[in-house]
């Protein structure tokens, strides 16, 4: 094991895991998000428009959409956030 990588490159891709029943509160951000779906059932809520999604869908979230989830089951996602340091999906 070596030191971290520290190469800015514009985005930050990580894996996030909801529990079942977890929800994702309502929010904007400023910067793209783009989830792929690995396993599970999340319904997403974009502008008030509701999609489900399921393991192999990818969702686009605009910048500064109102964006909020509920998953249904366990359930993983693989995130690419705009930005070098993506925050916490507070939530999930």
């Amino acid at each position: 094991p070596g030191a971290p990588i520290n190469n800015p490159h514009g985005f930050t891709v990580s894996e996030v895991r909801f529990g079942d029943g977890a929800r994702l509160a309502p929010h904007r951000s400023p910067l793209p998000d783009v989830w792929f779906l690995q396993s599970g059932a999340l319904t997403v809520d974009i502008d008030g428009e509701q999609i489900d999604l399921g393991p192999g869908d990818t969702f686009t979230f605009a910048r500064n959409a109102l964006r909020a989830a509920q998953a249904h089951t366990p359930s993983v996602l693989v995130r690419v956030h705009g930005g070098d340091n993506a925050p916490e999906l507070l939530g999930a």
